[in-house]
């Protein structure tokens, strides 16, 4: 009989040759998740076919550099013991810096160990993260509404599963709560715990465009240019501009296909990718990936020529879609419970860009470039300049829903979001709706709970578009 193990990595797209070589370290990271052979086998089974389209290679390719990420999470202690400085951060961030840092530097680790840990268990295994039990038992409770991932810093921590960072780069440019973990980790667990902040302050005026103002892109830049200067000091390099350059075109060239594939995606009259798929391939927006962005972008690529090579091939009448605010990877389960009602969910307003993010740059600085760039982003924004862009990106996608959501454990987001759904559809006159959630994991609700609620909407949706047809055809 196959060994579970290697049936996992062959199952998900690895080849005969490259699961044989990675077994091992899967196996010990697997170990150290707690996955023991029912987990793998239910994942194998049901939990993959179910919520993930593995019929196309692209999706294949995309799990598998996700765990090759999950497994080099667990060679950071070797890593360490070979010389290499070790960089962590936490999202939402900027990814161009660290992999200029990784150029830059002759043994540079980078990456966000814990987003993996919380990210693979929900999206491939569906099993609970007990990390998460661990931070509330310290204190991080779970009626103070605290991110999860916050709460797997301080539990994966608080029984030492990584190997202690060289420094931490604490953005609190969208999440304060960041920063705020970091303090309490190195206060309360942690005292060699060392980590720099970069913050940005929400100030500019209702309805600004942050990337046009060039004292606020100015200001990022420094900041940003602070936080890695302070890195390459505390491990004695030097990232020159042409590490920042090659940085600069690689992230954006990533950026772009991301572009593509919505646009492509999004057309179709049944879509091949899902929410949940669009949300995972377009991960490196937001987070740097040690094992590089090679895989991800072979995958991406991969998706975008099955898109264009299938895509007029969809069988079927076209299906209603939903757009919404993030298409949770973590719980893939929602994008398939809007595909069971005959509804796709779709493009991802943080996770998607507008039209004039891709124009030239007025600036020759690489940070100034990259402020530019994170200064366009959604949740980089006031809120009206956010509403704008989500408007454009309905303008674009036309989808014939909105959905928000699943952001009760961040107050500021949640009411944010609430906001905006009342603004946008307002303007747009598409209609939006309002989920109650987690998207980080469903411990507090379930399949069963919301599957009512998802019908509820899907038959609004296509009732809704049903009398439009009725209208057009008068």
């Amino acid at each position: 009989m196959k060994n579970v193990h290697k049936k996992f990595l062959e199952f998900i797209g690895f080849s005969d040759t490259e699961a044989e070589s990675m077994l091992e370290d899967w196996k010990k990271a697997a170990d150290l998740l707690e996955l023991d052979e029912k987990d793998i086998a239910f994942a194998i089974k049901e939990w993959i076919p179910k919520n993930w389209n593995m019929k196309l290679k692209g999706i294949r390719q995309m799990l598998c550099a996700n765990i090759r990420e999950v497994v080099d999470i667990f060679k950071i202690e070797d890593y360490k013991k070979d010389g290499y400085g070790i960089i962590y951060g936490v999202l939402p961030s900027v990814p161009t810096n660290y992999y200029a840092m990784k150029y830059g530097g002759d043994k540079i680790y980078v990456g966000y160990p814990h987003y993996q840990l919380i990210s693979v268990m929900g999206a491939l295994f569906h099993k609970e993260n007990k990390y998460i039990d661990r931070a509330e038992a310290l204190g991080m409770t779970q009626g103070c509404k605290h991110c999860a991932l916050n709460k797997t810093r301080i539990g994966t921590e608080s029984e030492g599963l990584f190997a202690q960072p060289d420094v931490v780069w604490s953005w609190g440019y969208t999440c304060d709560e960041a920063p705020k973990t970091d303090e309490f980790i190195k206060c309360s667990l942690n005292k060699n715990w060392n980590y720099i902040v970069t913050r940005l302050p929400h100030d500019t005026n209702l309805g600004e465009r942050d990337n046009e103002k060039r004292d606020r892109v100015e200001y990022v830049a420094e900041s940003i240019k602070d936080g890695q200067r302070q890195i390459e000091k505390t491990l004695d390099f030097t990232v020159s501009d042409e590490d920042m350059w090659k940085a600069v075109s690689d992230v954006g060239r990533y950026f772009k296909k991301i572009h593509k594939l919505n646009e492509l995606n999004c057309k179709l009259p049944r879509q091949l990718v899902s929410g949940s798929e669009m949300s995972l391939i377009a991960q490196p927006i937001h987070i740097p990936f040690n094992t590089g962005l090679e895989h991800h972008e072979a995958a991406l690529d991969t998706l975008i020529s099955e898109i264009e090579k299938k895509g007029e091939e969809a069988d079927g009448p076209k299906r209603p879609k939903i757009g919404c605010y993030f298409a949770s990877y973590s719980l893939p389960w929602i994008s398939r419970l809007f595909l069971e009602n005959d509804i796709d969910l779709s493009f991802s307003t943080i996770m998607s860009f507008t039209d004039r993010q891709f124009e030239a740059s007025a600036y020759d600085d690489p940070f100034m470039v990259i402020a530019e760039q994170w200064l366009g982003m959604p949740l980089a924004v006031n809120a009206s300049y956010e509403m704008e862009m989500v408007c454009e990106k309905i303008e674009k996608y036309k989808p014939d829903a909105m959905l928000f959501g699943f952001f009760n454990f961040d107050r500021w987001m949640g009411g944010h979001q609430k906001m905006m759904v009342s603004k946008v559809e307002e303007k747009t006159s598409v209609p939006h709706f309002y989920i109650e959630g987690n998207f980080w994991d469903d411990r507090n609700y379930g399949i069963d709970d919301l599957a009512t609620r998802i019908e509820s909407i899907s038959n609004y949706v296509k009732m809704n578009k049903m009398l439009d047809g009725v209208g057009d055809d008068e």
